[in-house]
């Protein structure tokens, strides 16, 4: 129940963002369409022989302008309804406003007027056969992601915090097997039990792990992040005994110092996680996991 649990949860960690980012560009292309509305209205005035006044050319060059930077950084891509409505507000300003001379002979020389056709949109909106870059996403000065992992072979789930703020951060992880079965005693792995004689098992084994670490984050490349901390762990190989209770392999399990090590990739918002774990030095785990930055 508590895997379901995880799952659903990373369902809504991904699908959110998808459409907050779809509301937001509804959002875009009705300010763009006031943007055209208003520079074709200042046009109008230009053409009758009036003078544009200073605060509205002011106020649209400041809105233009507001638009394009939070462009810069939209994430998603628009849906065809939105593409199709994009690309009629381009073909009207287009149409109308075919150069920029007329409405320029009106101001001073030093003020020119922004074309809102040149708003930074999707390549897929306007139709260009160019993979969106990942890397054209600039870089907030603190950068905070949640990353849900996978341990093999013990088939652990895990979550990572981290924070990163320039070239250094920080991160928690922790991570667990979920199903923790009670244990009845102790055995060795060659058969014996450590106050003598020998213990009779079933067969089924199972292994269960359970840690908790802290580390350091480095920004040691432009798109990824070298991670490294340290914590405490128990790994316990568990055997069934014949009569249904189950004892820990003293020898090959530990209760001991946790060390990791991995590289986080960003990928626009998103975070891959590669790294490798160990818990007394016994044994080595991969770590695989899928994040978000914000």
């Amino acid at each position: 129940m508590k895997r379901w649990f995880l799952y659903a949860c990373l369902l809504l960690l991904f699908c959110g963002p998808v459409m907050w980012a779809q509301d937001k560009w509804d959002q875009a292309l009705d300010r763009y369409e006031r943007i055209c509305e208003e520079s074709l209205r200042l046009r109008a005035l230009v053409v009758k022989g009036q003078t544009v006044p200073s605060h509205e050319l002011t106020a649209l060059i400041t809105e233009l302008t507001t638009l394009r930077n939070e462009l810069r950084s939209a994430e998603g891509r628009m849906t065809r309804a939105q593409r199709d409505r994009f690309r009629q507000i381009r073909n009207l300003y287009s149409a109308e406003v075919p150069v920029q001379r007329t409405l320029q002979l009106a101001i001073p020389a030093v003020i020119s007027i922004p074309n809102p056709f040149l708003l930074r949109v999707p390549p897929s909106a306007l139709n260009v056969r160019k993979p969106l870059r990942w890397t054209q996403l600039p870089k907030p000065a603190t950068q905070f992601g949640i990353t849900v992992f996978c341990g093999l072979p013990e088939g652990s789930l895990g979550l990572m915090a981290s924070l990163l703020k320039g070239s250094w951060g920080g991160y928690l992880k922790a991570s667990s097997t979920l199903s923790n079965p009670a244990v009845n005693g102790l055995c060795n792995s060659d058969g014996t039990a450590p106050s003598g004689g020998y213990v009779w098992t079933s067969g089924a084994a199972r292994l269960s792990r359970l840690s908790v670490s802290a580390g350091a984050l480095w920004q040691a490349f432009p798109y990824a992040q070298i991670y490294a901390g340290a914590g405490y762990g128990i790994r316990r190989q568990l055997w069934e005994e014949a009569s249904g209770e189950w004892l820990e392999v003293k020898d090959l399990s530990a209760h001991s110092l946790a060390v990791e090590a991995g590289v986080q990739v960003t990928l626009g918002h998103f975070l891959l996680l590669a790294g490798a774990s160990t818990i007394g030095f016994r044994n080595i785990s991969a770590d695989l996991g899928l994040g978000w930055r914000f």
